[in-house]
């Protein structure tokens, strides 16, 4: 989470949605602070509470690629780990992502987008998709800013390659309404 004092508005991070990118632009352009604990929060603060509060979603298919990737296949990955699997197979990653209820993950990362922003009141959403473009809707938000895309070569290449008749029906059944709710096709083509 970053807080803007000076433009009084939160940024909630929603887990590999361009979080790392963020990070870096918010507290540089706009004097955004990062508050602990931990990388990832969903709690807005009592005194924040009514202040612009938004954050950034992704496609659920690519968004389940990049979560499998970075936390079973990238071997430079020490903050997130799923060892526990002993296999990199994206289906059996999924099956195990599946058989964690919510209450019971302890990640964030096992959550989809709706479960993991249902808590927060969102005043805007913005797909990552649509970066930097969509950034511009913020009523904060200055145009020139060069925003560093971090984590967009690690070797994994574009994401429909990983989305097949066994993969995309585990994707929908995980990501239940992030489809829906956030305006993504369940059609891994468009």
């Amino acid at each position: 989470m970053i807080i803007s004092k000076a433009h009084q508005f939160v940024f909630i991070s929603t887990p590999k949605c361009g979080t790392n990118t963020m990070y870096r632009v918010l507290p540089e352009h706009f004097g955004g602070e990062r508050v602990p604990p931990g990388f990832h929060r969903n709690t807005v603060p009592p005194e924040y509470a009514d202040w612009f509060t938004w954050t950034i979603v992704r496609n659920p298919y690519a968004r389940a690629v990049s979560i499998w990737w970075s936390t079973t296949v990238n071997p430079n990955n020490k903050r997130y780990c799923y060892k526990e699997l002993g296999t990199t197979d994206f289906a059996t990653f999924l099956r195990y992502l599946l058989g964690r209820p919510a209450a019971l993950a302890g990640r964030s990362l096992d959550l989809n987008q709706s479960a993991w922003l249902r808590p927060v009141r969102l005043d805007r959403i913005v797909k990552l998709e649509s970066l930097p473009g969509g950034l511009e809707v913020l009523p904060f938000w200055r145009s020139g800013i060069t925003l560093p895309w971090l984590n967009a070569s690690d070797g994994r290449g574009d994401w429909r390659q990983y989305i097949d008749d066994t993969t995309g029906p585990l994707i929908r059944e995980w990501a239940g309404d992030d489809f829906d709710r956030y305006g993504y096709s369940q059609n891994v083509g468009e």
